[in-house]
């Protein structure tokens, strides 16, 4: 066995251990044992990925210790405030008013439509080349991406329904499960709801883009498995039946994508699936702590790079001008790596301390009450950890939708007033 091996071991274990010594002191039906669950998968996926044949060209044989152990320390940073919560000492979760809650979720739901305009252009033509010819998908991906590497941030006019849209993509899930465990639900505003979380996979499938496929359902699935408890029997089983059938049929066109992507050849696709699972891991020990450069908050923050007056460069731009350095966005690094290749280790590492401070703050319950801006953090924080390939908050519709989640979070934290709250509680129905 190579040093190299070893050191990804060392790696796999070390979060084995954690989610072992988690697991002694929280229940795995818990938000916090799926996220180690998750990073420990990869760990170990990640030492199969590095010593498959394929991986010759793509990764360099030098692994280290210390990148690994940054990472872990990094991840867990942003983890603590999900980890250190006790789902079995919640019992209640306070909710703004049903009045609001509808107004919002329609609002969702008109924004959202806007989305589907491009995507019933292109989806009908794409799912059937898709299911008589997979090697469309690659031709899909590659005018995909390069109409989207060349596309530049404040070219134009700004697209104010596309922002909308985009915010309300962002937030779908969110409403969708806290709609269905209010009394007196109003089923058009659900099945709105859940048109609208369908959005990006759907637009994902038409563009043989597999990041917007995985990412919704991954954070659908995370968070329900975190407020399922504030569900009623009947919702759960129904959500249960309906998700594994929606997941299953989204999943199947996930694997022909990738079949389509890898040309066809069979051993090569399983290795691009692991290394789409998996290569953040190896990108990140490989090059993010000495990529000879930063890029200076351009990939994570652009949005507040053109608020300080800063340029902002499309994709293919970016890349260019950060040449220089050793790895760019076209290889997968975790959220971390994009902030570390943005603002180096220790920059990243001070705002990352500072960040766990601030939210493990704002997850603090009395009482056994979960307030709805703690919700509204939880899903945030889940947001960021799915980033097992890069920050899910990057470019400008991202910094735009985390925007209004801070917004959201400092709105119904300070400024809401209202008591006509609604409060539900476990095994209320």
């Amino acid at each position: 066995m190579s040093l190299d091996v070893m050191i990804l071991w060392f790696n796999a274990i070390l979060w084995l251990v954690t989610l072992l010594g988690y697991v002694k002191y929280r229940s795995v039906n818990s938000l916090g044992f799926i996220v180690l669950a998750l990073y420990t998968l990869i760990s170990i996926v990640a030492i199969d990925t590095f010593q498959s044949i394929y991986s010759i060209g793509y990764f360099e044989r030098n692994i280290k210790l210390f990148p690994f152990i940054y990472l872990f320390v990094m991840i867990m940073l942003i983890a603590f405030p999900l980890l250190r919560i006790n789902e079995d000492r919640i019992f209640a979760v306070q909710l703004p008013n049903v009045r609001f809650l509808n107004l919002f979720c329609i609002a969702i739901i008109i924004f959202s439509l806007y989305s589907y305009i491009p995507i019933l252009e292109q989806l009908p033509k794409g799912m059937i080349m898709l299911l008589s010819d997979s090697s469309y998908a690659l031709d899909m991906y590659q005018d995909t991406t390069s109409a989207n590497m060349d596309a530049k941030a404040f070219s134009g006019n700004v697209d104010l329904l596309g922002v909308f849209s985009t915010i309300s993509k962002a937030i779908s899930p969110l409403f969708f499960f806290i709609y269905l465990s209010i009394p007196k639900k109003k089923w058009p505003i659900i099945l709105g709801l859940f048109v609208s979380m369908l959005a990006d996979p759907l637009s994902g499938i038409s563009s043989a883009s597999r990041v917007l496929i995985v990412l919704p359902l991954s954070v659908a699935v995370f968070f329900f498995y975190f407020y399922k408890k504030f569900l009623n029997q009947r919702v759960r089983k129904i959500i249960w039946k309906i998700g594994i059938a929606f997941i299953s049929i989204i999943l199947s066109l996930f694997v022909i994508i990738s079949i389509g992507r890898s040309d066809g050849d069979s051993e090569r696709m399983n290795f691009q699936l692991e290394r789409y699972f998996s290569e953040s891991f190896i990108v990140f020990n490989n090059y993010c702590l000495d990529a000879g450069g930063i890029r200076e908050g351009q990939r994570t923050f652009p949005l507040v790079c053109k608020i300080l007056g800063n340029k902002v460069y499309s994709p293919m731009e970016l890349r260019l001008k950060y040449s220089y350095m050793k790895v760019d966005s076209s290889r997968f690094s975790t959220f971390v790596g994009d902030f570390v290749l943005d603002f180096g280790p220790i920059v990243s590492f001070i705002l990352f301390v500072f960040l766990s401070f601030i939210l493990s703050n704002c997850l603090v319950l009395k009482n056994g009450c979960l307030k709805f801006y703690q919700l509204v953090v939880i899903y945030t924080i889940v947001r960021v950890i799915l980033g097992f390939f890069q920050f899910t908050f990057s470019g400008v519709g991202g910094n735009v939708s985390l925007l209004f989640l801070i917004l959201l979070t400092v709105y119904f934290r300070y400024l809401d007033l209202s008591n006509r709250k609604y409060f539900i509680t476990v095994g209320r129905f």
